[in-house]
This record gives structure tokens, sequence and C-alpha cells, in this order.
């Protein structure tokens, strides 16, 4: 992050770049932009527009990461409590005192 300026990198592709939040401020679209954008065409290529790949350098063969293991984690336990009282005021004093009691408030 730079207080003032810019810095300028050059590097080979391919390169992962970070940045935080704060590099920019969006700006909301005008009527006239999304209607143009709900029109516009994406094309979308596959293996079959790219002739010259290697097959073995694309999807599952040729990416360099592998899964290991997978585990679903155990469900923690959830502890509820239903607070009851004669009328909604009651029941919002209970609950005041349940959370002053558990240190929440």
């Amino acid at each position: 992050m730079l207080e003032e300026g810019r810095e300028v990198v050059q590097t080979r592709l391919p390169a992962l770049l970070s940045v935080v939040k704060d590099i920019n401020t969006p700006r909301s679209p005008t009527p006239r932009a999304l209607r143009r954008a709900s029109r516009a065409e994406i094309p979308v290529w596959g293996v079959a527009d790219l002739p010259d790949l290697d097959m073995g350098a694309v999807g599952l063969h040729g990416s360099p990461t592998r899964v290991v293991a997978m585990a679903t984690p155990e469900p923690r336990s959830v502890n509820v409590r239903i607070v009851t009282g004669e009328s909604i005021q009651a029941q919002a004093a209970a609950l005041a005192e349940l959370l002053l009691a558990e240190g929440v408030l």
C-alpha cells in the first residue's frame, strides 16, 4: 500500500496480484450502461477453440493441485433457551436478565 503515488512493476505471466480493499471506489453504472451491458454478448471459449493447446496442461491432469483428503467437520452442539413470559415486556426483561448473567451485555 502506497501513501501517495504509484508503483509500476513488470513481470512475466502468469502472475498473481494482491491488493487491499481500498484499491478503488466503484462508481454506480448509469441506466444506459446497464442496458448496454445486459445486451452484450460475452464470448465463451472452450478447449476446442485453442487448437495448439497441450491437453495435459489443462483440466484435472494439468492441475498442480491434488485433493489429498476431504472431511466433514463434526456438528457443534447448540444450546437453545426459550424465554417465556406473560407479555412481550416480561419476555424482554427475562432475556435481558439472562444476557446480563451470561456477561453478554
